[in-house]
This record gives structure tokens, C-alpha cells and sequence, in this order.
């Protein structure tokens, strides 16, 4: 697996309320894979680093895309 950071700019994207998430395809098949659970397999991440292990909900991951330059750090688990 390949550690460090990642970054990326998004330009001219409107104000307004979102949520990101993002998973690590440590096998490169182009999905999330998961247990039969439902569970990821491989690391995911959101906005705001909610603690759950699992996906998820909006409400834990959203913010607030008010001023002209936002960085936010997802951590992937």
C-alpha cells in the first residue's frame, strides 16, 4: 500500500452543503470491496474523520463550502 499524502483542486465549484468520501483500492478492480457484512475490506475515509469504522452516514460527514479556499485531511481507516 502506498503511504503519504494526496491532494487534489477542485476549481469553480458552487457554495454549498457536501460530504466526501473516498476508499484506498488496494487491489485496483475499480470498487469498494466489502465482507458480506457489508463492511469495507479495504480502507475508507470521509470529511470530518467520523470514528465509525464502517461507511458513513451524511450527517457525520458533511460541511459547510462557504469561503474561496477550503482544505480538509480524511484519514483513511
Amino acid at each position: 500500500m502506498t503511504t503519504g499524502k494526496k491532494s487534489f483542486t477542485i476549481k469553480d465549484f458552487p457554495y454549498g452543503e457536501y460530504a466526501i468520501s473516498c476508499f484506498y483500492d488496494a487491489n485496483n478492480n475499480k470498487k469498494m470491496d466489502t465482507n458480506f457484512l457489508g463492511i469495507p475490506k479495504e480502507k475508507v475515509g470521509a470529511s470530518n474523520n467520523p470514528t465509525s469504522n464502517s461507511i458513513s452516514s451524511y450527517k457525520d460527514t458533511k460541511f459547510n463550502f462557504n469561503v474561496p479556499e477550503l482544505h480538509l485531511s480524511i484519514t483513511l481507516k
